[in-house]
């Protein structure tokens, strides 16, 4: 059966997701959404990121943060 709860659009156009349907859905601060429009209707679609596409991200974020730093290989040894 389907859980119907009721919420409010905010004056910026933002919706609270109700937390009994965050829970359900594991969702949490930064989650993406679709916003699909059909008719009078509008459905959000969770969207999982694949855990390559995760990896890739913090790999980035690590060479990001090598550069800035100026760390050498030998830096990274040394600090592991």
């Amino acid at each position: 059966m389907p859980l119907i709860e009721t919420t409010s659009l905010s004056t910026k156009g933002q919706v609270v997701i109700p937390k009994k349907v965050r829970g359900n859905l594991n969702l949490s601060a930064g989650s993406k959404l679709i916003v699909i429009q059909k008719g009078d209707s509008i459905l959000l679609k969770p969207i999982s990121i694949s855990k390559t596409e995760q990896f890739e991200r913090l790999i980035s974020l690590g060479n990001k943060i090598r550069d800035t730093l100026n760390l050498t290989e030998k830096d990274v040894e040394k600090a592991i």
